[in-house]
């Protein structure tokens, strides 16, 4: 992200904050819970100390212009069949030859695969950070996307309450990259 971004992105859950607090404040009008009451609607506070929560909830709708290039490898298939394999990185063989890759900070899926039509995986990877949080089976749900949704809301958490920097630094401390285990191409 830029310094605009990331401006954009502290403004954005400012306001997200600020909303919650006037959530907070019409809910102790009676006439609100009586009104909310008759549409069957739930008269529920917002926690304004749980920043996570808050921001994964005005997340989806805040988008990203430059990226720091920062990728989680969601999938890994064959190039003919572009159907799932169980696990993501065994070490290279004809039957697993593309993986698909998810930005963190703008969400761009990029697919890089071992023909001459594709990036190729090794010239992505050392360009970019990619990062395998679980080495996960993509049929575990525990592990849904490799854990994308959980590397993106620990980044932008810490981008908030810190500076771009250190949650870059905090994601690649955290996140095991491709490369970092051993028996893997």
């Amino acid at each position: 992200m830029d310094v605009k971004d990331i401006r954009l992105f502290r403004k954005s859950v400012r306001e997200a904050i600020q909303r919650a607090k006037d959530i907070n404040a019409l809910l102790e009008d009676e006439k609100v819970l009586e009104y909310i009451r008759l549409i069957n609607g739930s008269p529920e506070k917002k926690a304004l100390e749980d920043i996570r929560g808050i921001i994964k909830e005005m997340l989806p709708s805040f988008k990203v212009r430059r990226s720091n290039g920062i990728y989680v490898c969601t999938a890994a298939f064959d190039e003919d069949a572009r159907s799932p394999v169980r696990t993501f990185f065994r070490p290279s063989t004809p039957s697993v030859d593309c993986r698909r890759y998810k930005d963190i900070e703008t969400q761009q899926e990029v697919i890089a695969g071992n023909s001459v039509t594709m990036l190729g995986i090794r010239e992505f990877e050392t360009i970019n950070t990619v990062l395998n949080p679980f080495d996960a089976t993509k049929d575990d749900p525990r592990h849904a996307e490799n854990g994308y949704n959980d590397v993106r809301l620990d980044f932008f958490e810490a981008c908030y309450k810190k500076t771009q920097s250190e949650a870059v630094a905090m994601i690649k401390g955290k996140y095991p990259s491709i490369g970092n285990r051993s028996g893997r191409a």
